[in-house]
């Protein structure tokens, strides 16, 4: 069978979605070898030097800018079934036998204010009801994507599978050391925007810095484009005066984020919306204690393992930070789990998913 994966894949600027979209298709990849697969992108996005080693893959490149999927996919050759990843789906290209995979809706909480940015939250909520009616299947990363797609599209359940994805062990890699770092810190990773919640972590950090001497907040991740956002906690740092225990290291690699977990005392991690929430399952396996959000999918992701908060609430934030700072059993009790945790996920296990949902939609 030809397997069609349709992306948005860019290998010029990789972000979260870029880096799940290229472990899966490798997982993938790696477990089967009988069907012929297109994987259908952008012109340029460079996929065709990642995907080289493997014998059976095909990537497309196709051009015709903004209309490289609504033109463009009817002049590529044609797959059996298509794979598209996220459920923004072409309007005029309709092939009979498409699975959508969903990751999030965090448009839905987040997006600017103005008329021209509802337009696009109701343009993008039209693309997702038309990708769950035409689909058979739709793969959501989370219970609580699953959830959510039933919630505000009135989708049929028993058309949408759960698919956890897995994540890189990034202590397994060698760590590249980063001079400087604080001897006792929390760690935040994650682009600096809103619906990641950093400022919440500054507010709770601050106040923790009243009853607490020597530690430090370092931040790992690039800021984003929310400039009035990125001000706000600037204002904060600078007003409650923690600019010297408050560090900003940007973008690293993955390396140096391994250096990074393994000296740090806790990941904070309260996002508002997460279709999954990969630093946890990071900080778990590198033993590092995590404190997450109780919305959205991190609960489901940290599975008992983790201490949770309210992240509306830098109190409940700053408690927890407390916590791990005092209560020495609580920290190994929250390794110890987080460890067992994250070995219930993989790549291997999420292609597995993907393959036996193919198997039983299509080659049964």
């Amino acid at each position: 069978m030809k397997i069609g994966f349709v992306t948005t894949y860019s290998a010029k600027h990789p972000a979260g979605l870029e880096r799940c979209t290229l472990d899966l298709l490798k997982a993938v990849f790696s477990q089967d070898h009988e069907n012929q697969y297109y994987v259908y992108t952008k012109k340029g996005s460079g996929l065709a030097v990642l995907l080289a080693g493997y014998c059976n893959v095909r990537v497309i490149e196709i051009g015709l800018g903004k209309f490289w999927k609504d033109i463009g996919l009817f002049l590529a050759p044609r797959a059996d079934v298509y794979i598209f990843n996220g459920p923004q789906v072409p309007l005029l290209f309709a092939p009979k036998r498409y699975v959508v995979i969903v990751y999030d809706f965090g448009y839905h909480q987040f997006f600017a204010p103005g008329l021209r940015s509802y337009a696009k939250k109701l343009f993008l909520d039209g693309l997702a009801r038309l990708a769950f009616r035409r689909s058979q299947k739709i793969l959501a990363i989370s219970q609580h994507t699953k959830s959510e797609i039933g919630r505000l599209f009135a989708t049929a359940e028993h058309k949408i599978t759960v698919m956890h994805l897995g994540f890189i062990e990034i202590c397994s890699l060698p760590p590249e050391p980063i001079n400087s770092l604080p001897p006792k810190f929390f760690l935040f990773v994650g682009t600096l925007k809103e619906r990641k919640n950093p400022l919440q972590v500054v507010r709770a950090f601050a106040e923790f810095c009243k009853q607490h001497t020597g530690y430090s907040l370092l931040f790992v991740g690039k800021p984003s484009a929310e400039k009035n956002y990125l001000q706000k906690i600037y204002s904060v740092i600078i007003r409650e005066g923690i600019g010297d225990r408050v560090k900003f290291l940007g973008h690293i690699n993955d390396n140096q984020l391994a250096y990074v977990y393994n000296r740090a005392l806790a990941l904070v991690f309260p996002s508002f919306i997460e279709g999954f929430g990969f630093p946890i399952l990071e900080a778990a396996s590198c033993g590092l204690p995590v404190i997450t959000s109780n919305q959205s999918s991190l609960q489901e992701i940290a599975g008992g393992a983790a201490l949770l908060v309210d992240p509306h609430n830098s109190d409940s934030i700053k408690q927890a930070m407390v916590r791990i700072a005092t209560d020495a059993p609580l920290r190994e009790q929250l390794i110890q789990s987080g460890r067992s945790r994250a070995r219930e996920f993989s790549w291997n296990k999420t292609a597995q998913k993907f393959m036996e949902v193919l198997k039983s939609q299509y080659l049964s």
